[in-house]
């Protein structure tokens, strides 16, 4: 059996007056939520936290890579039909 690879697309919505930014794959199943007030962000599939990070002194590498692995997980999810 060949794997196969999925290419997901993220959305990023920012809610300017709520201090947050929304990224999210396969229709919001991946999130990464940051609230800017409190300075923190978590990972969520399917609404469970995965991940908690602080934004306090996070570098821009640093959250490039939080996204990447997020990307890589929607994709396994999808390849594999979890997506739902």
């Amino acid at each position: 059996m060949e794997t196969q690879k999925v290419r997901v697309e993220m959305d990023c919505i920012h809610n300017q007056p709520a201090g947050t930014m929304t990224c999210e794959w396969l229709g919001g199943t991946v999130q990464i939520v940051c609230d800017w007030k409190a300075r923190t962000g978590v990972v969520l599939v399917r609404g469970e936290v995965k991940r908690r990070f602080s934004l306090e002194g996070l570098t821009v590498e640093e959250f490039m890579r939080i996204e990447e692995q997020t990307q890589a997980a929607a994709e396994q999810l999808a390849a594999f039909g979890q997506a739902a």
